[in-house]
């Protein structure tokens, strides 16, 4: 909340240094703060979560979604294998490339 004091300290330390900043009041938020405070303090005296956010991350553990994350999770390991083995067919291709462009068997380098 808004204290109306004239300057604060913010204090930062990561365990081995330490760094000061003074705050001054930015009379201007005052209202802004205040109103985000009684929207917020709905939810704590209600002992409620506020609405989620695009920045908040939902945790999902259902049979659905444990179901559906493992066969993506299979289909792009097979994805990334099928790359790898694409990526040295067609070095191959390409070692035995003697111009620029060839083709052969429905393959063009």
């Amino acid at each position: 909340m808004v204290s109306g004091a004239q300057l604060a300290h913010l204090y930062v330390f990561d365990g081995t240094q330490g760094l000061l900043r003074p705050i001054e009041p930015i009379d201007h938020a005052f209202q802004r703060i205040r109103d985000g405070w009684e929207w917020f303090q709905v939810f704590l005296d209600t002992d409620t979560p506020p609405p989620l956010t695009d920045a908040d991350t939902v945790m999902r553990e259902d049979a659905d979604w444990v179901a559906a994350a493992g066969a993506f999770a299979q289909a792009k390991q097979a994805a990334d294998l099928a790359d790898a083995a694409v990526t040295q067919a067609r070095e191959a291709l390409l070692a035995l490339a003697r111009h620029p462009k060839e083709q052969g068997a429905g393959v063009a380098v």
